[in-house]
This record gives C-alpha cells, structure tokens and sequence, in this order.
C-alpha cells in the first residue's frame, strides 16, 4: 500500500510537470524554445562585459611590439583587437563606467577594470609603465596614452619619408622587399590618413577614392623605382600601362621575372634561354607577355655588349642570338 502510494504520488508530480512544460511550449514559438538550458547561461555570460574566464589572470602581453613612443597608431589598434575579442574594449572607451562603491556588482566592475589596468601595462614598454602606474581607472591611462603618444609628430613624418625614398631592394628578395616598403606605408597612412568628408549631408563626389587612388600609385611607382636594376625593363613596362595596374598585378609579374632571371643564370646557353622564355609563356596572358618581353630585352643587351662582334638572327622566329639551321622553335626543343 505504501508502494502504490508512493507512485501515485510521483506519477501526479510528473503529469503535473509534463502538462506545465507542455502549456509553456505550446506559448512559445519554435524558434525561441531553448534547446539547452545550460548552453544558453554560458551564452549569456560570455556576452556580459563583466564576465571574466576562469583561466583569464593578469599576465598575458596582448600587443606586440611593446609601445615605445613612436609606434602609438599600431599599438592601439592591437590592443583594440585583444579588449575586443576578450569583451573589453568597453573598459577603455568609457562605456562601461563605475557603477559606484553602492552597486552589489562594483566588486565585479573593480575586478574587471583591474586586470584590464594590469593587460595595459603588460603591453607597455618600462619608461612609460611608470608614467601611467597609478592610474586607478583603465580608461584614465587609455586617454593619456592616446593625448601624449597619438599626436603626429613632423620629426617622425620627415624620418618615414626619407625611408620611403631611400627604400631599395638591394640584396633582398623581391617579396622580402615589398614587406619592408609596405611596413613604411602603413606607418606613415596611420599617421597621415585621408581626410574624411565633414558636409552635411555628405556629397556625392569621388574626390576622397582618387586621393586614394593616387596614394596607391605612388606607393606602386616608390615601389618598382627601389627594384634592382635588372628589373628595369619590367619597370619601364608596367610603369607605362595606363592605367597602372594595382599592387597585386605587380607582385604578381615581378616575382615571375625573379624566377626567370635566376634560372638564366644556371643555364649557360642563352639560346635556350631565350627559347624556354618564349615557349613557357602564354599567348593569352597579358602579364606573362611583360615579363618575357622584359627577359628577351634584357637578353639582347647581354648579347648586344658581350662582344663586338655581330649577332646571329634567326630567320624563322626573328629572335637573335641563333640561326635557323639552331632554331629550337623549328627543330623542337631537346628534352
């Protein structure tokens, strides 16, 4: 008799709770019914921007290199990208503000805000550390960081700009090169951006996509100037396309005339040299036809002052350096 009672009694407690679930789905719409209840508070937790990981201390350096002055606008917007991606950022621009020393959640504002203080400083060099170190508020030591270090400095525009210009391949490969001349321009973009249009409404021109534009080419035109000067006839080529073609177009061509150069130099016969460069290079491909005009150019200087004497040219094909009776075009290319 105790049994029955028992299971009538947790049967009526779970038909009670099954009509009470069913009633509550049959109010909610399908798409907003919680699969997982525990999924859904993790969820809401990770969006609070007061809640801290378990595994989130003090320590970590999140910017690198370290800010040293002269490198505020790189700085700043790793940083930005770290606060951003623990949820922190807010810390910093002020949207999250003390709640007062009354608030049951200032303990949990004060736990945060430290340990943001404590990722700033982590991300400081030493000489400035000291300056901001007692700073009891992390978006306080933003603000100063950004009034000292983030005003343009004519002294430090006048240093990229001489290392724009006297930027040069020099022993560096072409790819080695363009990361240390890009490096210059992002610097010197973070430090003169382009001016943003302030009517109101805004108008209709394309004024502020041609000053882009043309900052684009001058940094494509520093760019092919600095490459050595076997690369000369590449740069007379693209330099005289109208309109110049973007950086990528470039990067593109002059690795390829990188290549072709260094497998000149391992083979001894220019006449197969010249005779691969026509028959790797396809008809319909516009920038494989620059690259191997330049390479036929730069071979025909090298036959033109090798001797005094005259060049052979081939009758068949019109290029120089062979005759017919050795042309690879006419009596197939030895394997």
């Amino acid at each position: 008799m105790v049994s029955e009672r028992h299971w009538s009694y947790a049967a009526a407690v779970m038909a009670e709770t099954e009509n009470d679930d069913k009633n509550f789905i049959d109010q909610v719409p399908l798409n907003q019914i919680p699969t997982n209840p525990s999924s859904v508070q993790r969820v809401e937790e990770f969006d609070d921007h007061m809640y801290l990981h378990i595994t989130e201390n003090p320590n970590p350096i999140l910017a690198s290199p370290l800010l040293l002055k002269v490198n505020y606008a790189s700085w700043s917007r790793s940083m930005r990208i770290a606060l951003e991606v623990k949820n922190k950022y807010g810390f910093v621009d002020g949207s999250i503000v003390n709640p007062g020393e009354s608030d049951p959640r200032f303990p949990i504002w004060r736990r945060c805000n430290n340990i943001v203080r404590s990722w700033i400083f982590k991300s400081l060099s030493s000489t400035i550390t000291e300056g901001v170190l007692y700073f009891e508020v992390a978006a306080d030591i933003w603000n100063v960081l950004k009034k000292r270090y983030s005003q343009v400095d004519a002294h430090r525009i006048a240093e990229l700009q001489n290392e724009i210009y006297r930027c040069t391949q020099g022993s560096l490969s072409i790819n080695e090169y363009f990361t240390k001349s890009y490096a210059l321009w992002v610097q010197m973009n973070a430090m003169r951006p382009i001016p943003k249009c302030g009517c109101i409404p805004k108008c209709s021109c394309a004024l502020i996509s041609k000053i882009q534009k043309e900052k684009e080419e001058d940094q494509i035109i520093h760019f092919l100037e600095g490459l050595n000067e076997k690369y000369e006839n590449i740069k007379s080529g693209i330099l005289v396309m109208d309109p110049i073609p973007i950086m990528e177009k470039v990067l593109n061509m002059a690795p390829k005339m990188e290549r072709k150069l260094k497998s000149s130099r391992n083979v001894k016969n220019p006449d197969l040299i010249q005779s691969n460069a026509v028959q790797n290079a396809p008809d319909h491909c516009a920038e494989d036809q620059t690259v191997v005009a330049a390479s036929t150019s730069y071979n025909k200087k090298k036959f033109n002052s090798s001797s005094g004497k005259n060049v052979p040219k081939c009758t068949f094909c019109g290029m120089l350096g062979h005759t017919v009776e050795k042309c690879y075009k006419k009596h197939g290319f030895p394997p």
